[in-house]
């Protein structure tokens, strides 16, 4: 689900703790070693990003944020600001010629430039807790 949070919003925090549980704590950061992307170029993104469009030609941001059971997404475009919250189970990423992140019918293309190399590291860290998140359901 996508949330405006250009300011404080009680609703996103509370959806977001009950879909993906509380932020990691400061010791859990520590030892993970980091728990969000550094920021990355929007190449493109669906139509239901509501938030980001505008009729301005600014350039557009995003970064992501580790969760216990899933990620949020953060996109910024000048002033705004949303929150995508997208739980590991319904969590699908595609590295081809852009850096493509898909959920719920919708997708955020990430340009591949210097900002995706820094991000390397990050999303190894991601899919190996998406993989730990599936770990834990036994297969029939």
């Amino acid at each position: 689900m996508i949330f405006e949070i250009t300011h404080p919003c009680e609703d996103f925090d509370q959806f977001a703790n009950e879909k993906l549980g509380r932020a990691f704590s400061v010791i859990d950061r520590l030892k993970m070693g980091r728990i969000g992307s550094r920021r990355m170029i929007i190449k493109s993104f669906s139509s239901g990003f509501w938030p980001l469009k505008n009729n301005l030609q600014d350039i557009l941001y995003g970064n992501n944020e580790l969760r216990p059971d899933g990620i949020i997404l953060y996109g910024t475009n000048g002033g705004k600001r949303m929150g995508w919250v997208i739980p590991y189970r319904e969590l699908i990423i595609f590295d081809s010629d852009d850096f493509s992140v898909h959920a719920q019918g919708l997708v955020i293309k990430f340009k591949k430039n210097r900002n995706y190399s820094e991000n390397k590291t990050f999303i190894r860290i991601m899919m190996q807790k998406r993989l730990e998140y599936f770990g834990q359901f036994e297969m029939p």
